[in-house]
């Protein structure tokens, strides 16, 4: 499984949004899932949420990688993991990971 893979897969999970909305934990949320951090400017187009989501994966993927080699579990349950850490945050999946 490719990373592009995992991207779309994110992508098709999250849906997309091109207005923000306050997600679940009342955070302004929106694009594939970001939650708008203070001082960041909200997007106008899907462009720019993709840069954003860019960034997201990258966050997430390091993430995942901090948390096991990519090379010691199966292609496809890595995926599982970046997608957990990037809908979770790394900080709630430990805390849930720990549980």
């Amino acid at each position: 499984m490719s990373y592009e893979d995992i991207k779309e897969r994110i992508k098709l999970h999250e849906g997309y949004r091109l207005k923000t909305y306050y997600c679940t934990e009342n955070h302004l949320t929106g694009g594939y899932g970001h939650k708008m951090l203070d001082g960041e400017s909200i997007p106008s187009d899907e462009a720019g949420w993709s840069k954003l989501f860019d960034k997201d994966f990258k966050i997430a993927l390091k993430g995942a990688q901090g948390l096991i080699e990519e090379n010691m579990v199966h292609p496809t349950a890595f995926g599982i993991l970046i997608e957990m850490v990037y809908q979770l945050d790394l900080k709630k999946y430990k805390q849930k990971k720990t549980i």
